[in-house]
């Protein structure tokens, strides 16, 4: 995953949002072209660990414990939003699309890293039958492997321009 998360990130730049921070697993990833990430979270985990990252980086980070759904920041603020297996888990994806959409600059980039819902019809009938199973063990904190990413980010306001089913930019 680390060599899935370095090519996602390359191309961010400026100010970086990071929505679904997490533990800052993307931190070393990040090119010398960001200039200020914003972490937001609504969760803090493995703090230590998660300092020590953030120690590390070559730019500064402010974390920020709030959801995804409702941003607060203003419109046009960042250069670039970065999620990384972050849509999966969000209540409302679609509202936090559309906040994403509303905090990017005019010519900045969403970067997504996401797994979701297969283009096979019979793997995705099997991601439906396991799904509720799944959220409900805890495993995966919550995750849905059955969204629809490429549909959630048309209805948050955005396009994809390039990448594959498992990430890309959209503007």
């Amino acid at each position: 995953m680390a060599k899935e998360r370095a090519n996602a990130v390359k191309s961010a730049h400026g100010e970086v949002l990071e929505v679904g921070f997490g533990t800052g697993l993307n931190l070393p990833h990040y090119p010398r072209s960001v200039t200020r990430l914003v972490a937001l979270d609504p969760e803090e985990m493995l703090t230590a660990k998660v300092a020590q990252r953030i120690a590390a980086a070559s730019f500064p980070v402010e974390r920020v414990q709030q959801a995804g759904e409702h941003l607060p920041f203003s419109a046009g603020q960042f250069d670039c939003v970065v999620t990384t297996l972050t849509l999966c888990t969000i209540a409302d994806p679609v509202s936090a699309l559309s906040e994403i959409r509303r905090v990017l600059r005019v010519g900045g980039i969403y970067i997504f890293l996401e797994h979701g819902r297969s283009t096979d019809a019979q793997v995705a009938r099997l991601q439906d039958r396991v799904n509720p199973l799944w959220r409900r063990s805890g495993i995966g904190r919550g995750c849905n492997i059955n969204r629809p990413i490429d549909s959630l980010i048309a209805q948050g306001g955005l396009r994809i321009t390039s990448g594959t089913p498992w990430g890309g930019r959209g503007l």
